[in-house]
């Protein structure tokens, strides 16, 4: 499991810190896993109090009753397909995962699925990360460049990073190693406004969330 946990400690710390988003130079996605130089490369790891609100308490989110574009956690990759084709790229672990990563370059979107091993069979969704120009939204209609207002009227309980609000948090209803799950990050630019999109089950095997 300490694996995992420092594998999405990497992933939340690049949102956090780099803000996982499109090149700079010409506006179009980078695709993931293409070294230092891509602005979306799993390269920073979050401080202790910017991973804390997802250890605050249980909050209202099942793996049946939140989604991304459709995708819940848990979905299988016949069910990802369904809804938006076929990937981009493909990554085959890495990352210090076994997990492995769809790449969709015109919605700028990762989706993980979950795998414990490289010799076992791969699970359903475990994590799903948007950033711009992706116009996916969760199920309750939130997504990329949506303010914090919208935000803060369509989910109850939220909980911040602490600080400027860089992030916001909306926890799950599991508990597992000190970590309520599934969970949903929002991360808001200068603006105040979302600029990237993460649902995660903390590395934790979608088949054991209810």
């Amino acid at each position: 499991m300490n694996h995992k946990l420092g594998a999405i400690a990497l992933l939340i710390g690049c949102v956090l810190l780099n803000g996982c988003g499109a090149d700079d130079t010409n506006n179009k996605p980078t695709e993931p896993n293409k070294g230092d130089s891509a602005s979306n490369t799993v390269t920073n790891r979050p401080s202790e109090n910017q991973a804390k609100p997802i250890e605050k308490g249980p909050g209202p989110l099942t793996k049946e009753n939140t989604s991304i574009g459709g995708i819940r956690i848990g979905d299988t990759q016949e069910q990802v397909k369904s809804l938006l084709g076929e990937p981009t790229k493909i990554t085959n672990g890495g990352g210090g995962t076994p997990e492995v990563e769809w790449y969709y370059e015109k919605q700028n979107t990762r989706i993980l699925f979950y795998r414990n091993s490289e010799n076992e069979p791969i699970g359903g969704v475990e994590n799903i990360l948007l950033a711009s120009p992706s116009t996916l939204k969760t199920d309750k209609n939130i997504g990329i460049g949506d303010s914090a207002e919208q935000l803060m009227k369509s989910y109850k309980k939220i909980e911040t990073d602490g600080k400027k609000t860089l992030g916001y948090w909306v926890t799950g209803a599991n508990h597992t190693e000190g970590v309520y799950h599934p969970y949903l990050l929002f991360l808001m630019d200068d603006n105040n406004r979302i600029k990237n999109i993460q649902l995660s089950n903390h590395f934790i095997d979608p088949a054991k969330t209810k």
